[in-house]
């Protein structure tokens, strides 16, 4: 046992499942941050990109696994690569483009080529001045350990040893996603939206399943009318009469993924009609691919942990990214059904970038409260207490039966995020993936 991993066991007590409580430190201290990047970002799946980026050949996107950027690039074989932006030489970055197309990539610092798997296939001097003594095959950019995709939803991990990205998503981390791609022919369009907010990377994946706090936090978005149904709803102080009347279920994976999903209402059928972003529920050929809980969806936030956002509904995804322990950069993807019309693509382009863009009316409000928790619970004397995770703590008993994945009656409860802080107190225990597939939690039970 390296003293790394004795300190990262360590820091796993930060997380009492148990009470339901959880140590402020965790979104702040800079050696708890370092811990993560080793133990988390080092090991699990990553979302890199989705395959309608990268169509043909030589095509490349530029992301970060933790903190180490990567090139994902369409191989000439058709298979798709994540190699590590940096050279083997002087380690300097070998592609500057956030996005694009090459056939191959250079250096510009002494010229060293690399082809689109990786492999060192040039060499100024080769002959002159390494006498052709330097072992090329040996060189070449260090490669993702495992890439895959999900049905078209591109994913890495650096750690060989690590489960198959289907397992390692589990029905948890695949039910999300099937219920965006079960809308149509659903690409990324428009770019990626990139901003900072001076938050600890945990808190926007913490909010993914919260339905908790949308009434208070978005009031100023719902009283203005952009969500007309809750506006309506909402009483003179801002709070519902009857508090969360929903129905709705929350969905545990294996590995961390945790989903809150709120059920269509009544009468939902009539209100669809005409109305072209949700007409996808009518139409069986696409709500024939998700299972009876599926089916009856109308919302669902999925967390991929660590660090994926798939709003189903809202047709985007957004990684979390870690910059450090007080700073996170938000990426944010656009889907659109490549099988709509244009006018209705830039209905739906408009209305993902007016909802979760780095000016959307709830982001905007989100990353406040990111903001100023991080910057709150930094005092020497807030230190001492750590933070609540309680709410139905002990009431959820896990279901599994044929309508879909293991889930908890309720929506609205802080089983997700704490299911999210078991995972990661697990992944810092580890000392490798044969340790965490053996000893990780698995969604049964009462929660």
């Amino acid at each position: 046992m390296t003293m790394n991993l004795t300190q990262a066991r360590e820091y796993s007590k930060l997380v009492d499942v148990e009470k339901g409580v959880v140590d402020r430190r965790i979104y702040h201290d800079a050696d708890v941050y370092e811990a993560e990047l080793e133990q988390i970002f080092a090991r699990a799946w990553l979302f890199m990109c989705h395959e309608s980026q990268i169509p043909n050949p030589g095509d490349f996107f530029l992301n970060f696994m933790g903190v180490d950027r990567v090139i994902v690039v369409r191989n000439n074989e058709g298979g798709i690569n994540v190699l590590v932006n940096s050279c083997r030489h002087r380690g300097n970055a070998v592609c500057r483009a956030d996005e694009g197309h090459a056939t191959s990539f250079m250096c510009t610092y002494h010229g060293w080529t690399y082809d689109l798997k990786g492999a060192l296939v040039g060499v100024p001097g080769f002959k002159e001045v390494y006498h052709e003594e330097l072992d090329r095959e040996h060189w070449g950019l260090i490669n993702a350990a495992q890439v895959d995709s999900y049905k078209g939803f591109v994913f890495a991990t650096m750690d060989p040893e690590a489960p198959v990205l289907f397992d390692y998503l589990n029905e948890g981390g695949r039910w999300g996603i099937d219920l965006l791609v079960a809308q149509g022919n659903m690409v990324a369009v428009g770019g990626v939206h990139k901003f900072t907010i001076n938050c600890n990377w945990k808190f926007p994946s913490d909010n993914t399943p919260d339905h908790y706090h949308g009434v208070f936090t978005h009031a100023s978005a719902r009283l203005a009318g952009y969500s007309g149904t809750t506006a309506r709803r909402v009483g003179s102080a801002g709070v519902l009469p009857q508090y969360y009347p929903e129905a709705g279920i929350t969905v545990l994976g294996e590995y961390g993924h945790g989903t809150a999903a709120r059920f269509l209402p009544k009468g939902w059928e009539e209100s669809f009609k005409g109305d072209v972003m949700n007409a996808w529920h009518l139409d069986e050929t696409k709500t024939s691919q998700l299972d009876e809980l599926g089916r009856s969806v109308a919302n669902a936030h999925l967390n991929v942990f660590p660090n994926l956002f798939v709003p189903a509904q809202s047709r985007n995804v957004a990684i979390r990214m870690p910059k450090g322990p007080k700073k996170s950069e938000i990426w944010m993807w656009t889907f659109v059904n490549a099988d709509e019309t244009d006018e209705v693509q830039k209905m739906n382009r408009h209305r993902t970038g007016h909802h979760f863009g780095p000016g959307g009316l709830m982001e905007q409000d989100d990353g406040e409260n990111w903001d100023q928790s991080t910057v709150a619970m930094q005092g020497v004397v807030s230190a001492r207490y750590p933070l609540n995770y309680q709410m139905n703590l002990g009431r959820g008993e896990l279901i599994k039966d044929e309508r879909g994945p293991a889930h908890v009656g309720v929506h609205c409860s802080e089983h997700a995020q704490l299911w999210t802080y078991r995972a990661w107190s697990e992944f810092m225990r580890a000392a490798d993936w044969a340790d965490l597939k053996q000893n990780h939690t698995r969604p049964e039970g009462r929660v």
